[in-house]
């Protein structure tokens, strides 16, 4: 049964349908817009249908009648907030919840990340044409090692150059005690000489030699003695001799013993560079001079030689040669010479009246290698 009312007219009649007021459909009783008519309208509410009727809740009664956690009152949200299972790739995460530290990661479509670790120091990464790698550089970074003493070269995975330098020792200073008239001779500088080889033409391991520098001789009686023989230095069979000496008190060592020394009336005198069968250069070590020209003998690649002593006036104690690229040799000295530097430097000569005499030592040799 509808019921309509007309206020301008005072008509009231009873049809089916809904309730119309002066033409307007209005909406007849509802129990649940009564209830909803009836609830407070506290600030904060919201309307919550409990199965039965329509009721009124907090805000956390309702979070809790939607299911929804205490996330939903963050203002922001941080680590301690997360629990579950890790996030997969597809949905924006990375598949894991952790990873090794100082490890590279690798995009592995939807799957989890791959990782690369390190490896061996000196790695770099290294692509196959499909994926990336940690492994040892197969050209471009340079490999250097020099030896100061004897040992074995081991040749780097991947290179295929190599280039050596080899220094001879330097010889020692000679010595002289007694009365002026003789003069001790600085000893000769170390030889040089230098090579490139093809990686494929080496050996996995070379013998490396390095050749000692000439012991320092000491006197204790009056006398002369001859300054000691540098040793010889090889990478391989690529071998420099160390730096000569000479038995006589009228001319210094020869470096590299078979080095020429030009003579020109220069002081100290110039020093050829020579040659090698094998087309490498090999630098002629100074030569310390003792009759005429005191000072050591300079060159430019080889060990340098040692001064010479002159005993008679004025008594000149000669210093040593220098050299541009190898070691100097050391200045002679009253009752002790100074001892040449590394590598292959000639040591200087020593003379006194009395007491103990020591000549300068000769300076080791040395052989470095590059390999890339």
């Amino acid at each position: 049964m509808a019921l309509t009312i007309n206020h301008q007219t005072n008509d009231i009649s009873a049809t089916s349908g809904s309730v119309t007021i002066d033409g307007s459909n209005v909406q007849a009783y509802d129990a649940d817009l009564a209830a909803i008519a009836g609830l407070a309208v506290t600030d904060g509410n919201f309307i919550v249908g409990n199965g039965t009727t329509w009721v009124a809740e907090s805000g956390a009664t309702a979070r809790t009648s939607l299911g929804l956690g205490s996330l939903a009152t963050l203002s922001t949200i941080n680590d301690s907030n997360w629990s579950g299972t890790d996030l997969s790739v597809a949905n924006g995460g990375t598949g894991a919840s952790s990873f090794t530290a100082n490890n590279v990661l690798l995009g592995n479509g939807t799957s989890a990340f791959q990782v690369v670790a390190p490896g061996t120091s000196g790695n770099i990464l290294t692509s196959n044409g499909t994926t990336w790698t940690s492994a040892a550089p197969s050209g471009g970074s340079v490999n250097y090692q020099a030896f100061t003493s004897s040992g074995t070269w081991t040749k780097p995975s991947g290179v295929t150059a190599v280039y050596v330098e080899v220094w001879g020792g330097g010889a020692s200073g000679a010595n002289y005690r007694g009365a002026a008239g003789i003069n001790p001779a600085g000893g000769g500088g170390g030889g040089f000489t230098n090579a490139f080889y093809q990686a494929s033409a080496l050996a996995a391991t070379v013998s490396v030699t390095v050749g000692a520098g000439g012991a320092a001789v000491v006197r204790t009686t009056n006398g002369y003695t001859a300054g000691n023989l540098g040793g010889s230095s090889s990478f391989g069979s690529l071998t420099v001799n160390g730096g000569g000496t000479s038995s006589s008190h009228s001319i210094g060592g020869n470096g590299e013993q078979a080095a020429i020394v030009y003579v020109d009336g220069a002081d100290p005198p110039n020093t050829f560079l020579l040659a090698a069968s094998t087309g490498s250069i090999s630098g002629a070590g100074g030569v310390g001079q003792a009759s005429g020209y005191t000072n050591g003998a300079n060159c430019s690649l080889g060990g340098a030689g040692g001064g010479g002593k002159l005993s008679i006036s004025p008594g000149t104690s000669g210093s040593g040669g220098t050299s541009f690229y190898g070691g100097n040799g050391g200045a002679a000295g009253t009752t002790t010479g100074t001892a040449g530097t590394a590598p292959g430097g000639g040591g200087g000569a020593a003379w006194s009246t009395s007491g103990t005499i020591t000549s300068g030592a000769g300076a080791r040799g040395e052989v470095r290698v590059w390999s890339w």
